[in-house]
């Protein structure tokens, strides 16, 4: 059984990483094809030179506590391949790429990220992941070695899974979406309100993004919202 599992996985990260090398000090290479600049039309506060917004305080409250399963990068690879060894659909993989200094990323996690609908829609039809552009570790996808080359002199750099995962365009907050095969749909830069949000999880989720434009399914989810 461990060593189906294994075999899955490894078939599974070949489509995300079907390449060799990558130890430090050599390029990191781009995914495979298939990346996209996000859709256009995205309100894209936080560039630079905007001011960053002050993130609430939390409070208690008397509702059901609900949040995302965020997953580190490599777990939501694992979980993909044990899904598909069990015989289920493997999920889309939306990865939250953050920085701990990030304002718009503090944000984001305190407005966006909390609304109840896009907790229960994440949770259900991708795997969320959270990604630290900056963590310090070594990340092993199949026989491809990610590293952050500032790290060993003490330096804040930037990781390599990051550089891949963004396609080199380093800019926070900013998301990675990959499908069932870990095959790379688009980056998506910047901040987005909870309603702007909401509708790209539908655009990808739903795979609208393959028969229709960002502009066209944004109206069409606004009117499907209005008549619920």
């Amino acid at each position: 059984m461990k060593k189906n599992l294994l075999l899955a996985s490894a078939m599974l990260l070949c489509g995300i990483f079907p390449f060799a090398g990558g130890i430090a000090g050599t390029p990191v290479p781009a995914f495979p094809g298939g990346f996209r600049q996000g859709p256009s039309g995205f309100p894209l506060p936080g560039n630079a030179g905007e001011p960053v917004p002050a993130v609430p305080s939390s409070g208690t409250t008397d509702t059901v506590f609900m949040e995302i399963g965020w997953m580190l990068f490599e777990e939501a690879l694992q979980e993909n391949a044990a899904r598909v060894q069990a015989g289920l659909p493997a999920k889309k993989v939306y990865v939250d790429v953050y920085t701990q200094w990030c304002g718009w990323c503090k944000k984001l996690d305190a407005t966006t990220f909390a609304h109840p609908e896009i907790i229960a829609y994440m949770n259900s039809v991708f795997l969320p992941v959270k990604l630290d552009a900056e963590r310090a570790d070594t990340v092993r996808v199949n026989q491809q070695v990610f590293v952050n080359p500032g790290s060993a002199s003490g330096r804040r750099g930037t990781h390599q899974i990051a550089v891949a995962l963004l396609n080199g365009k380093m800019s926070y907050p900013s998301c990675t979406f990959l499908d069932e095969q870990g095959k790379a749909i688009t980056v998506v830069p910047g901040y987005m309100d909870a309603g702007t949000f909401e509708a790209l999880l539908h655009f990808i989720g739903e795979d609208a993004y393959k028969s229709m434009t960002w502009e066209s399914f944004q109206d069409w989810f606004k009117e499907r919202a209005r008549v619920r």
